[in-house]
């Protein structure tokens, strides 16, 4: 099962942890729910989210199937040359005329919201807690802006040259671009074990979380290498697995060194973990 390339069971838990990794970790996420009036409408907005995301994810990977089916049994001149070509050559081949651009548009429409948010997230996240706090403490509104805008362009130049990297290293190592981003993007499967340990234990302090990611990073990174030694054998180990390693390894480091420190106080901790948060609030 671990040189499968999809598991079953993981495909399954996936739409759950994407939820999870969603609303403890996505700042997109964080800062949507922030914006809310108070928390029963945040947690009314979660829940709604939750409704609606998990049933879209499920359509999503019924819609792949859906395409790998119809190809499979295509002759070999009519197949893509890639899996991430399908969708596309399939609009364009398939689809009526008015249809075929109305669905191109969307995709761009969906795309370019996405990146968006994410970005402007990013420029918020560096204007507010590093150069506000590090470098400029008494900058105004104006300045706070002007830097805004400079991040927002540098991150949008960077995630340019990441989807490059990406396509690149996706056409070396005969892998399609989903394959290859999913891989890399397991280094953020360190975040949902530090935002675990941080609600789950009365020990952790932010030393903890530190040595958690570190440890968690490197062992996502050795699964990562794993990955492309094995893919380089002829028989890769599932793509699938370097996530959920990774998320476990932070885990298991995070809660075995907790275990050492003290306990902290409920006064310290009030409203921050689950056994210290008044659900009267």
């Amino acid at each position: 099962m671990l040189y499968e390339p999809y598991i079953l069971w993981l495909i399954l838990l996936n739409p759950f942890a994407q939820w999870f990794f969603y609303h403890s970790s996505d700042q997109i996420a964080l800062q949507r729910m922030l914006s809310t009036s108070n928390y029963q409408s945040a947690r009314r907005a979660m829940y709604t989210n939750i409704v609606i995301s998990i049933p879209m994810s499920m359509l999503f990977y019924f819609l792949g199937m859906a395409l790998f089916s119809y190809y499979f049994h295509q002759p070999e001149t009519a197949r893509p040359a890639s899996g991430d070509l399908a969708i596309f050559r399939f609009i364009a081949e398939k689809m009526p005329a008015p249809l075929a651009g109305m669905m191109i548009a969307a995709l761009l429409a969906a795309v370019m919201s996405t990146l968006d948010s994410g970005i402007n997230s990013l420029s918020t996240i560096m204007t507010k807690d590093f150069y506000l706090r590090f470098f400029r403490k008494d900058a105004n509104e104006n300045q706070q802006v002007r830097y805004a805008k400079w991040m927002t362009a540098l991150v949008g130049v960077f995630a340019i040259g990441a989807a490059l990297m990406l396509a690149t290293i996706s056409e070396n190592v005969k892998d399609s671009i989903m394959t290859t981003s999913w891989v890399w993007m397991a280094l953020d499967s360190v975040l949902p074990g530090i935002f675990l340990l941080a609600v789950l234990s009365r020990r952790a302090a932010s030393h903890h979380a530190l040595v958690a990611i570190v440890g968690g990073w490197v062992g996502t990174v050795g699964l990562m290498a794993l990955y492309f030694v094995t893919k380089a054998q002829g028989k890769p180990i599932s793509m699938m697995v370097i996530g959920l390693g990774g998320l476990l390894i932070t885990c298991m480091i995070g809660f075995v060194i907790t275990r050492l420190a003290p306990r902290r106080s409920s006064d310290e901790l009030a409203n921050l973990t689950i056994w210290t948060w008044n659900r009267e609030k």
